[in-house]
C-alpha cells in the first residue's frame, strides 16, 4: 500500500495540543498546523508495512512548542527521523514519539484539503478563521 495523500495530523504534547495538514506526494512531505509552524521531510512505506519518516518542522517566532511549553524569540527547526507501524497511516492508530514525549494521530483526508498542506496553507487558515470571526460577529449583533 502506498504512502501518498493527505492527511491531517493531530498531536498532544505534555504542554499543549496542535492539528495540522500534511500532504505526501512521491514520499515528499509538505505541510503546516494551526500555530503556523511549517513541516517537510520524506515518508516511505518499507516493505514490512511500517511507514519511515524524516520529517523537519520550522517554527517562526513566538509559538508555543506543545512539547515543552516554551516560545522561542527567533525561527525554530526541529528535525526528527522515526519509523512508525503501517496502522498509524492505514488505520489513525495513535502513535507514541517518546523523544518529544508526544502522542501523534494521523488520517487521511480528502485530497481538497491539501490546500492546508501547500505553500499558502497558513494563509488560507487565517482567511478562513477571520471569515468565520465575521460571521461570528454579525451572528451576534442579529
Amino acid at each position: 500500500m502506498g504512502i501518498d495523500g493527505v492527511y491531517s495530523v493531530v498531536a498532544s504534547g505534555p504542554a499543549g495540543g496542535s492539528a495540522g495538514v500534511i500532504s505526501i506526494s512521491n514520499g515528499q512531505i509538505i505541510g503546516n498546523d494551526t500555530s503556523a509552524a511549517r513541516y517537510g521531510g520524506t515518508a516511505s512505506r518499507e516493505p514490512d508495512g511500517s511507514v519511515k519518516l524524516n520529517v523537519t518542522m520550522m517554527t517562526p517566532p513566538g509559538v508555543f512548542h506543545i512539547w515543552s511549553g516554551t516560545t522561542g524569540e527567533t525561527f525554530q527547526t526541529r528535525s526528527i527521523q522515526l519509523t512508525v507501524p503501517g496502522d498509524a497511516f492505514d488505520n489513525g492508530k495513535a502513535v507514541e514519539v517518546p523523544s518529544y514525549s508526544m502522542v501523534v494521530v494521523f488520517r487521511q483526508i480528502p485530497a481538497d484539503f491539501g490546500v492546508f498542506a501547500g505553500e499558502q496553507g497558513i494563509s488560507t487558515q487565517i482567511n478562513n478563521l477571520q471569515a468565520a470571526a465575521q460571521a461570528w460577529a454579525s451572528h451576534a449583533e442579529g
